[in-house]
């Protein structure tokens, strides 16, 4: 597996969910951190952000069941999946099953 890229600053948190929110890359994002770790609430702000703005803005899911439906959707792309896990071990398993090449894995710290 690549080395996966750390993020330790709230900014770099949300800039990392926005990028992901307005680009091309399709592949499946595992994002690893502690519950406390701010995953959720920095693609929440993010998206509220691109909300806010009125850029048009991938689809995407948040774990297995939570669907975000963005309402000016982009149509380049289908939705962009994030999947969130505690460890890097729980992340080897999706990265094994889906293929290195459809996944990018993130860690938050």
């Amino acid at each position: 597996m690549a080395t996966p890229a750390v993020l330790r600053t709230n900014y770099e948190k949300v800039q990392y969910f926005r990028n992901a929110l307005l680009g091309n890359d399709v592949r499946l994002r595992i994002v690893v951190g502690k519950a406390d770790s701010g995953k959720k609430e920095a693609l929440l702000q993010a998206f509220n952000t691109i909300k806010s703005e009125d850029l048009p803005a991938n689809q995407f899911n948040y774990g297995y069941e939570m669907l975000f439906p963005v309402k000016n959707i982009r149509r380049v792309v289908d939705a962009i999946h994030f999947i969130p896990k505690q460890t890097m071990a729980s992340a080897a398993k999706e990265v094994e099953e889906y293929g290195e090449e459809d996944c990018e894995v993130v860690i938050f710290e």
